[in-house]
């Protein structure tokens, strides 16, 4: 006979004799058949014991008043909400597939289950055992005790019902709705070589307040890279869990950690402290720890290079409260003499005062003005040169005195009034120049040498009308 036609033959066979047993056995695995737990309901299940054999016992507990749960042994640690949503409603929607008028035996796998789930609700307990595969591995031998209850389910089913330690743990690092994050707050673990603390605080009043850093200095923080931050902890997932239990911390960086960061909630809730170790291992990986689970995580360690980096966090606006309205713009020099943009009904007016005490008033060019506004307002930061310098600060900066200050004030003239003093170019740089501002004392920053030279050598007739040049 031909070998093709040979394997057909058999193919044949087995499809059909998978056919007829599956029959009568009478397995109807069609949409929306009857349930073995009717009424039961996901939520009313408040414990769940898993046993694989040859394995240590899962044991899972639902937080009381929550949808969460936790895995209580062989460790304790979160369990992933989705892959729980499954197994309980693996467990709930089990099909009544009863094996009518067939008796249990030895092929059914069921004396030594390969695995047993243990699920408890307020007034009962169930037990599913799950067996050996049927014909062609599309079904799975299942009883159900009490009742010694004889069923087959499809194997793909059986899977769901067969969840292991490291299916069910939870890999996000943590979980919390960022909108409600009112302080960070980022303890280092150890000095730092100079003997220097980095840690510091973020806080802000409400949803809609501005973040600012409140120590080591009081500053403006960048509201997107506070964000990223917090969008970066919530988003991380764990590449692997450290083996043991419970795991070594020093094996992993952790004594004592090199980070600690926790945030304060609304309404008194707190989430960590988040614990993150030293990079250690042959491959220099990053380890952390939270507090109420036993897990140690293996994470990217991307992410922190931000809280590693607190300048990074902090706002390179150049000015942080631009007054609004503005009033008026006053350029002074060490000589006395000054200048000022004043806004009247039909647009701006200079004043200028020379160093002799003779003043000129003229119309500005409203074109000019403004372009020279959205110019301050819109300019930005180069860098963080220096913080808790004192008052004067020192020489270098050319800050003593300055080569211009510059001022923002309001229609009272004294709310909102916001500061620029213009230093020096810096010599490693000359592209860009000392400024210290009044809204953020004790600090030097640089800005666009070129911004810095516009606002220094600002000259009158460019703001002055066509018709007056």
């Amino acid at each position: 006979m031909n070998p093709k036609s040979t394997a057909l033959l058999i193919l044949l066979a087995l499809g059909l004799s998978a056919y007829v047993l599956l029959h009568e056995i009478d397995v109807p695995f069609q949409e929306g058949a009857e349930q073995i737990f009717p009424g039961l309901q996901a939520q009313a299940i408040t414990q769940l014991t898993i046993e694989h054999s040859g394995f240590a016992p899962l044991e899972l507990h639902r937080i009381p008043e929550s949808e969460n749960w936790m895995i209580t042994a062989p460790v304790r640690d979160q369990a992933d909400s989705v892959e729980l949503h499954r197994l309980l409603e693996a467990i709930t929607h089990l099909p009544a597939n009863t094996l009518n008028g067939i008796e249990e035996s030895d092929s059914h796998g069921l004396a030594s289950p390969r695995t047993r789930i243990r699920f408890r609700t307020k007034d009962n307990e169930k037990t599913i055992s799950l067996g050996s595969a049927g014909p062609l591995n599309q079904i799975t031998y299942v009883r159900v005790d009490p009742g010694k209850t004889l069923l087959a389910i499809p194997s793909e089913e059986s899977e769901i019902l067969s969840p292991t330690l490291h299916s069910l743990r939870d890999r996000s690092l943590v979980r919390f709705p960022i909108h409600l994050v009112r302080t960070i707050r980022v303890k280092a673990g150890a000095l730092s070589p100079s003997g220097q603390d980095a840690s510091y605080t973020l806080k802000r009043g409400d949803r809609k307040s501005a973040w600012l850093f409140s120590s080591p200095i009081a500053d403006p923080a960048d509201p997107k890279s506070v964000r990223q931050l917090l969008n970066g902890l919530r988003n991380l997932q764990a590449q692997k869990f450290a083996e043991g239990a419970p795991p070594d911390l020093a094996l992993h960086g952790l004594t004592p950690p090199k980070w600690r960061i926790v945030l304060e909630l609304e309404e008194g809730y707190r989430v960590g402290p988040i614990e993150i170790g030293r990079p250690s291992g042959p491959q220099n990986k990053t380890h952390v720890r939270i507090e109420g689970r036993d897990a140690i995580l293996q994470i990217d360690s991307k992410i922190f290079s931000q809280i590693e980096q607190p300048q990074e966090l902090r706002s390179r606006d150049l000015i942080h409260r631009f007054p609004s309205p503005l009033a008026r713009v006053i350029f002074s020099r060490p000589d006395g003499s000054h200048w000022t943009l004043l806004r009247v009904k039909s647009g701006w007016t200079i004043l200028d005062q020379k160093p002799d005490g003779t003043h000129l008033r003229e119309s500005a060019d409203k074109r000019s003005v403004q372009k020279l506004i959205d110019r301050i307002r819109n300019a930005r930061i180069e860098s963080i040169e220096a913080d808790g310098v004192g008052s004067p600060p020192p020489v270098r900066y050319g800050l003593t005195p300055a080569r211009v200050t510059v001022q923002l004030l309001a229609p009272d003239h004294t709310e909102g009034l916001t500061v620029i003093y213009i230093g020096s170019p810096t010599k490693s740089s000359p592209d860009k120049t000392y400024v210290q501002l009044s809204e953020r004392p004790g600090s030097v920053f640089t800005i666009d040498t070129e911004l810095a030279n516009h606002l220094v050598g600002t000259q009158r007739p460019e703001w002055l009308p066509l018709s007056s040049r």
